[in-house]
């Protein structure tokens, strides 16, 4: 079983994911990868219903860092994560709310848990969650599309 970070995007596309990635690395946040290959989507991508792309984003850093601290309960109401690491996801948030208009929705939890409720936030808010290591294993955080004005 592992931990790690599922990230929902409705039509995402190639270029949007090559940005966001990019902007990752730019921006000094938690590591977002991308790729092709063979024509297909690469990595840890599957399909979802809708025209949606799910992606997992791994839960440790390049150099093997861990978010989830050795403290973390597995029932308790939040995740602890290692403070240090708390700042890199954050950014992330951040980053996806400004290359992905059309929203998205994070989640860390294990594979195959279940999730109970789904709250609608605004990315800003989602960065202090993760700052404040309050991220809940059954919640899914919906960043909703930007709406324009004309």
């Amino acid at each position: 079983m592992s931990f790690l970070f599922e990230l929902d995007v409705e039509d995402l596309t190639m270029e949007q994911a090559e940005t966001v990635a990019a902007a990752s690395v730019q921006r000094g946040a938690w590591p977002v990868g991308f790729g092709r290959a063979r024509g297909r989507w690469r990595g840890l991508f599957r399909a979802r219903a809708e025209g949606r792309l799910m992606f997992e984003m791994p839960a440790s850093t390049g150099d093997g860092r861990h978010i989830l601290s050795d403290d973390a309960i597995w029932d308790a109401p939040a995740w602890a994560m290692v403070p240090e690491l708390l700042p890199l996801l954050a950014e992330t948030t951040r980053v996806l709310a400004d290359e992905l208009p059309q929203g998205f929705a994070l989640r860390a939890t294990w594979v195959g848990s279940e999730v109970r409720q789904e709250v609608e936030i605004d990315a800003e808010r989602l960065a202090e969650l993760v700052l404040a290591s309050e991220l809940n294993e059954f919640t899914r955080y919906r960043v909703p599309a930007l709406t324009v004005r004309t």
